[in-house]
């Protein structure tokens, strides 16, 4: 381990970083086709304020760094897989992706829905 690496008074108990849920409040997301350059602003904007949220809560901010590649920025929404997502992010494991998207969640920065779709020949269930 690099000395030094650890936070001062970081103590670990085995259990897993969660948050109380907190209301949020859909991003009002311009929908007109030539509005790209307000949509760009409007995602920086939501990137500064959801790096400030998670530098408060003590969170990981490697799913905050994927966003911006799976991001479909006309509809305002992410419908990558976990997979997809995962290699983003440096490659971590797909269960991790799940767990942070469940803590953004809980900390008003993603609405989450879920659906299915037909990849193929089998349905599976999708996140967006």
């Amino acid at each position: 381990m690099i000395e030094g690496a650890r936070r001062k008074n970081q103590t670990f108990v085995g259990k897993r970083k969660r948050h109380d849920p907190v209301e949020c409040l859909p991003l009002l997301w311009p929908r007109d086709p030539k509005a790209k350059r307000e949509r760009l602003n409007l995602f920086d904007a939501w990137r500064n304020i959801a790096a400030q949220i998670l530098d408060d809560a003590k969170e990981d901010f490697r799913l905050l760094s994927a966003v911006r590649a799976v991001f479909i920025f006309h509809s305002g929404e992410i419908v990558a897989s976990n997979r997809q997502i995962a290699l983003e992010a440096g490659h971590c494991a797909d269960k991790t992706i799940t767990r942070y998207v469940k803590r953004y969640a809980d900390l008003g920065l993603f609405i989450v829905s879920f659906g299915n779709r037909f990849d193929g020949p089998q349905m599976v269930r999708t996140r967006t």
